[in-house]
């Protein structure tokens, strides 16, 4: 079963969807900074941006537990895509908390317990990469694993020291904890990188690079984020809220495109 879905899931992709995902994103973002700062309906913006934020992973993950239900005999597409439903339910649970927070209690939302939420989405996310992996890879070559990581490494110690040195900034615990975060954002994306590679040559390669470009997007959401928290630079009309527009939406598509042709 697994091996005929593998030939069909990599065709009928419209990257003139993923386009619109991206302009989507932005129209959104800019429409709602626009009605917020412009138009002075901060309240009602806030909230539109808070539901959005939460219905986006919650409906990529009802998607993601389809796809698990139509694969319900394979023990790796199944197991796997449930495993990514469970992380988009987190970060739909974090979402909630996070507009809670801040925009019914008013309080300073970081560091929050919805930060724990949005780290276990990454850790679904590696799950439901080694999962496949796993079954498709005749042997993990953990040396182009270890290199990506070194190589994210590299570019945190930079970041520490661009910071340190430029800035004159004292570490702090807001520091250290938003470095976490980073930290385990990139751990996450060369595992899903490995998998692009690995399937690049195969019938699944397409489905999978359409997954990196989101997983991607979302990533470097997040990676900003923590940056702009540690100078207290972040609110809901920054542009980064675009990343995770345009991440769970590209997410989304790939998923009902897999169900579609399922």
């Amino acid at each position: 079963m697994e091996t005929h879905v593998a030939e069909r899931v990599s065709e009928g992709i419209n990257y003139r969807v993923i386009a619109l995902c991206f302009a989507g994103g932005l129209g959104f973002h800019y429409s709602m900074a626009y009605y917020g700062l412009v138009a002075g309906q901060l309240s009602s913006a806030g909230y539109i941006i808070a539901i959005v934020s939460i219905i986006n992973p919650l409906v990529t993950g009802i998607f993601a537990f389809v796809i698990a239900g139509l694969y319900r005999m394979s023990k790796t597409f199944g197991r796997s895509y449930i495993l990514l439903g469970v992380g988009y339910l987190c970060a739909a649970a974090a979402e909630t908390i996070y507009g809670v927070q801040t925009e019914i209690m008013r309080i300073d939302s970081y560091p929050s317990v919805s930060d724990l939420f949005f780290a276990a989405l990454n850790i679904f996310w590696i799950a439901h990469v080694v999962a496949n992996i796993r079954y498709f890879g005749t042997a993990m070559e953990y040396k182009n694993l270890i290199v990506f990581i070194m190589i994210f490494c590299a570019i945190v110690f930079s970041y520490i020291g661009v910071l340190l040195v430029q800035l004159g900034m004292e570490p702090n615990f807001e520091f250290f904890y938003g470095l976490l975060f980073v930290v385990l954002a990139g751990i996450t994306l060369p595992f899903v990188v490995y998998a692009a590679m690995l399937f690049r040559d195969s019938t699944l390669g397409r489905a999978w690079h359409i997954l990196l470009l989101a997983f991607m997007v979302n990533i470097s959401g997040d990676v900003w984020y923590y940056y702009l928290e540690v100078f207290g630079q972040y609110d809901v009309y920054h542009p980064v809220n675009f990343f995770w527009y345009a991440g769970y939406w590209i997410q989304t598509y790939a998923l009902f495109k897999h169900k579609q042709i399922s």
